[in-house]
């Protein structure tokens, strides 16, 4: 699926999702 997005949005997309993956990793420890 190519999505034409400028670079700093990947980037910042990029960031996002390590931030999200971060947090989904403490919620799983806290949680279980």
């Amino acid at each position: 699926m190519p999505i034409l997005v400028p670079r700093t949005d990947i980037k910042k997309m990029v960031t996002l999702y390590k931030h999200i993956f971060q947090i989904k990793k403490r919620a799983t420890k806290i949680n279980f």
